[in-house]
């Protein structure tokens, strides 16, 4: 059966790693499952997820803060995940989690992090991407 934060007319978008999967939801959540070993999936530890699961840290929900836009991005052929979120007309922040062998996490560390950590406050930042030992984004 379907999980029920899957069922239709949930999905936004989706995005896979190289043994783990990100989903946008329509309600600006996002949720991974799989591979976790690095923290790919961004649960704050590095189990492996069987399951459907929110990845916490991302919106801060406590405080009133909503996502007004958000987009994802993983790579076939890496072990880290990034997340851009619009919190303003004008504001994008970027946050990243997974595997950190190379640096790709942008948070100045080559230690990998299972926790959605912001890296960037990116402006009007339209792309993101997650390549195999690398991330971007464009302008």
């Amino acid at each position: 059966s379907v999980h029920p934060l899957l069922q239709s007319g949930t999905v936004r978008s989706v995005q896979c790693g190289q043994n783990h999967t990100m989903v946008q939801l329509k309600d600006g959540r996002v949720v991974s499952f799989g591979f976790n070993q690095y923290g790919s999936c961004g649960h704050h530890n590095f189990a492996h997820l069987a399951k459907v699961s929110v990845v916490d840290g991302i919106m801060n929900v406590a405080e009133g803060i909503t996502t007004r836009a958000c987009t994802i991005s993983a790579t076939g052929s890496g072990d880290h995940s990034l997340v851009m979120v619009e919190t303003s007309p004008s504001d994008r922040v970027i946050y990243s989690f997974g595997l950190n062998r190379d640096g790709q996490l942008g948070n100045g560390t080559l230690q990998s992090s299972s926790k959605p950590q912001e890296v960037i406050t990116a402006g009007l930042a339209k792309h993101i991407a997650a390549g195999p030992a690398s991330s971007g984004y464009i302008a």
